[in-house]
């Protein structure tokens, strides 16, 4: 049985730590600013505060470790054990610039997520690739598959997805360089090109978790 140590994270978790710091610092400022008429640069404060606490949560926060273990049969988490042959499919979900999550779904409902930090994520694709192995031998044993989800960005309508946001960035490049509109903003703009580049680059790259 092999053992992997895992640096696992609730992403929901870590976004609502966020949150939580950055709206109350935020709400602050305004306050300071609007109704105890400080000046921008006191009202500021709280603003940079919450800022950098939402941005600690959401780019290094983790929970914990998390022992995993595994054999041809058995997958062993939280004391909680499922066997190989109950697991109907498994889903890596790699979408995310900063999580990556693997799920394991049964018959019976016991179903296990595991999430870590791309930096992290080392050991968790370990964990996969033995996961698939174990899989692979059970399907060639026992004549049955076990699926394994694909995400939209590696079927077709992944590619679709991928033409209609280079037609997107294209649009908005115009707009914001080829026209006179008043209500482009260079923020919004290079937001948008940022997620656009990304999502980009998770849809036509070679995947190599898989």
């Amino acid at each position: 049985m092999k053992s992997y140590q895992v640096k696992y994270i609730l992403p929901n978790k870590a976004l609502l730590l966020s949150f939580g710091c950055l709206l109350p610092f935020a709400a602050f400022g305004i306050y300071l600013e609007l109704e105890m008429q400080t000046g921008k640069t006191i009202a500021s404060i709280p603003f940079l505060i919450g800022t950098g606490l939402a941005f600690y949560f959401i780019m290094f926060y983790v929970d914990g470790e998390k022992l995993i273990k595994i054999s041809d049969d058995l997958i062993i988490a939280d004391g909680t054990t499922i066997k190989i042959k109950s697991i109907s499919s498994i889903k890596l979900k790699d979408d995310s610039p900063e999580f990556i999550y693997l799920k394991v779904f049964t018959n019976s409902g016991q179903n296990l997520s595991i999430g870590t930090r791309t930096s992290d994520k080392g050991e968790l694709l370990k964990l996969y690739e033995e996961l698939k192995k174990a899989i692979q031998k059970h399907d060639k044993e026992s004549h049955q598959q076990i699926m394994e989800n694909k995400l939209i960005y590696d079927t077709p309508w992944g590619k679709l997805i991928g033409v209609a946001a280079i037609t997107l960035m294209v649009f908005i490049l115009h707009n914001q360089f080829f026209t006179n509109n008043p209500a482009k903003s260079l923020g919004g703009f290079f937001t948008a090109l940022n997620c656009g580049t990304f999502l980009l680059y998770r849809i036509f790259r070679k995947n190599n978790n898989r």
